[in-house]
């Protein structure tokens, strides 16, 4: 079965797969996008925001919300947005996933390093950088 695009296959166990291409274009795109937009504002003059708050393991923008899997960390702001992202993932990494909370398509990949790449592995190291 299929679905969310051609990244995530759902085998009968209910789990989630993403090739790397996939994933590489998944992030790249809206990064695209960011920029473009960004580049229309004055240096300056820009503010970045983060809610860190009812985190769940799949991205709002699929269209619907499950149970929040790490507790609230709170709102980061920042004129920064290298500096708002670092904040936000270092205050998310101690951390512990609220296990009972995942979604049965949703399962702990490995329980080493940040809790995002508990969830989604090779593919989700939240401070590698692709260049």
């Amino acid at each position: 079965m299929r679905g969310w695009g051609t990244g995530y296959r759902v085998e009968g166990s209910g789990l989630r797969d993403q090739n790397s291409v996939v994933w590489s274009a998944t992030i790249a795109l809206p990064a695209s996008a960011v920029a473009l937009v960004l580049g229309t504002f004055e240096a300056g003059k820009r503010v970045f925001i983060n809610l860190a708050r009812h985190i769940t393991p799949i991205c709002d923008c699929v269209g619907f919300t499950t149970m929040p899997i790490l507790p609230d960390i709170g709102v980061f702001g920042s004129d920064d947005i290298v500096a708002i992202e670092q904040a936000t993932l270092d205050m998310i990494a101690p951390q512990r996933l609220i296990e009972e909370n995942l979604p049965p398509a949703v399962r702990v990949r490995t329980r080493l390093g940040h809790p995002f790449r508990w969830l989604h592995g090779l593919y989700k190291n939240p401070y590698l950088v692709d260049g």
